[in-house]
């Protein structure tokens, strides 16, 4: 099944904000994670390993949906795939972060874990994804693409470096002793050498802000626009932006929290009382 972005439109995004308000900020406040964080350097869990099998290799090589030039789907393109590059835990930026405060935990760990697709001389191919739909399901494919800078910049990265995506514009992100690093030309446009967390906070803040607002002032929808023209589909899986419940509750999460400070903001204002 093709993946690909959706968006809602303005009134649909604000609806949401307002509707999931409340339990939205309880969550934004909250410092619990969506899924227990390991180290970089810690063992893999045993079922995320086998998602990561060879049967799931020749799965992949046998395929019939892969991503072709034109976004539609075709024969596969892992035919001559050979073996799986280390995978690593997927983290979101934590709503402390996406508010843009200063925070001891800049990330919030996913139950899903990334890895390249490799060639028989270790090229890569693309990018592997699995993920745990519950916390107490097994760990199974949500998607594969043929995003080969992606799986580059995952075989380079080293173990110590936290692995961040950041959905709303399909850029990915390594941190390392509260440093910013971009993976991919994405985060690049963002963050083009590497940066300090709190300033990375406070980059990601306003782009939030601006996509709340663009959204109720342009229409274009929850994502305000940022889709990314380089974007590579996921095949086989759900869309990034609904690889979890959690990942889309802890973004709604940080707009709730950025909205009801907007909306603080508009009610102080003396030129908004009657």
């Amino acid at each position: 099944m093709g993946g690909h972005l959706r968006r809602g439109g303005a009134r649909a995004a604000t609806q949401l904000v307002r509707s999931l308000f409340g339990f939205a900020v309880a969550v934004a406040l909250s410092a619990g994670s969506l899924a227990p964080a390991h180290a970089a350097t810690d063992e893999i869990p045993l079922d995320v390993q086998a998602a990561f099998s060879d049967d799931a290799l020749a799965a992949l090589r046998q395929s019939e949906e892969s991503p072709s030039a034109d976004g539609e789907t075709g024969g596969s393109e892992f035919t001559g795939a050979t073996s799986f590059g280390a995978p690593r835990q997927v983290h979101l930026w934590s709503s402390d972060l996406i508010l843009g405060k200063s925070s001891d935990q800049p990330t919030t760990a996913l139950d899903e874990w990334l890895a390249p697709i490799l060639g028989p001389a270790g090229e890569p191919l693309g990018a592997y994804r699995v993920w745990r739909p519950t916390p107490e399901s097994t760990a199974e494919l949500a998607g594969y693409n043929n995003d080969i800078e992606l799986a580059a910049a995952l075989q380079k990265l080293d173990e110590v470096s936290v692995l961040v995506s950041d959905p709303t514009i399909e850029a990915w992100y390594a941190v390392r002793d509260r440093s910013v690093s971009a993976v991919n030309q994405s985060a690049a446009r963002e963050v083009p050498y590497p940066t300090a967390i709190d300033e990375v906070a406070l980059l990601v803040a306003e782009r939030y802000g601006a996509a709340i607002a663009d959204s109720e002032e342009v229409g274009e929808g929850a994502a305000g626009g940022m889709a990314v023209d380089d974007r590579r589909p996921w095949f086989y899986g759900m869309d990034p932006w609904i690889l979890g419940a959690g990942s889309l509750l802890l973004l709604v999460a940080a707009w709730g929290g950025i909205w009801w400070a907007r909306a603080r903001r508009r009610v102080g204002d003396p030129a908004a009382l009657p």
